[in-house]
């Protein structure tokens, strides 16, 4: 979150608190009673592990312009 102050912009932090069990879990269903005959990280195919990727590389542009932003119309390019 940022916010505007006289000087100009600013990064405003707040501290957020959430339980052991909250994220991205790899094999998460098998953490479950109810997922326990689903399959743990040791059992996932390589393959399902990979997928499509874009890049997107603005580096010429940032280094030309301190103050680029990539704008919907250039990810959409």
């Amino acid at each position: 979150m940022s916010e505007y102050n006289e000087p100009g912009p600013f990064w405003k932090h707040a501290n957020i608190h959430t339980g052991e069990h909250i994220g991205t879990q790899i094999d998460a269903p098998i953490h479950w009673i109810s997922g326990r005959d689903g399959r743990d990280v040791s059992e996932i195919p390589p393959a399902r592990l990979v997928g499509p990727a874009t890049v997107l590389d603005f580096a010429a542009e940032a280094a030309a312009d301190a103050d680029f932003l990539i704008e919907r119309h250039r990810i959409e390019a």
